[in-house]
């Protein structure tokens, strides 16, 4: 991918100028950081994907780990990349990077299974137990030590196409997921014997 033509980007996309960019981002990344970033590799300029996550290093420097279109994770600080678009927008070439992110969720998420909690308000719309905003599901796993054995799981960790059985109406409280192998180590699902 050649650099994106700024102008042509911002005039049509006039949200784009000026900001940070975050998660589900399109990025191209302008400049060489002298950030390190232990075992991933260094985007160098020209490198461009999607955004999969971002942070802060302990000295308040955004940084953002970019998923290439070949599958491989590079990473940057956030100044040194510009936006260029965004996966949640509609067009053929977010298309292509769902995809691309599809792919990289099916070979990096471990699937973990769970038992959902019922919800306990009166009037409640679902038969399960979610947050205000519908977006996480009170869960307890199978193995594991969340808080008192349960947690919430938030949809941003589950992968898309194991939601929708996570929030389904079923009268089945057990499903299984897939979710990042960090979230599953630290709620103890790895390890535990």
């Amino acid at each position: 991918m050649q650099e994106p033509v700024w102008e042509e980007i911002y005039k049509a996309h006039p949200q784009f100028e000026g900001r940070q960019p975050g998660k589900g981002d399109l990025v191209y990344v302008v400049s060489k950081t002298r950030g390190r970033f232990g075992a991933l590799d260094v985007a160098l300029p020209g490198a461009h994907g999607l955004v999969i996550s971002r942070w802060s290093s302990t000295m308040g420097t955004p940084k953002l780990v970019i998923l290439q279109e070949d599958g491989s994770e590079v990473a940057t600080t956030a100044t040194c990349a510009r936006i260029w678009g965004n996966m949640h927008t509609t067009g053929a070439r977010d298309e292509k990077w769902y995809e691309v992110w599809i792919r990289w969720m099916d070979e990096t998420y471990v699937p973990i299974i769970v038992t959902r909690q019922e919800s306990w308000g009166k009037g409640s719309k679902s038969k399960w137990a979610t947050s205000r905003d519908g977006r996480s599901v009170l869960v307890k796993p199978l193995r594991g030590n969340g808080t008192h054995g349960k947690l919430w799981l938030p949809e941003d960790k589950v992968h898309p196409h194991d939601w929708q059985s996570l929030t389904s109406q079923e009268s089945k409280p057990c499903v299984s997921v897939r979710v990042p192998v960090w979230l599953a180590k630290k709620t103890g699902v790895f390890g535990v014997v």
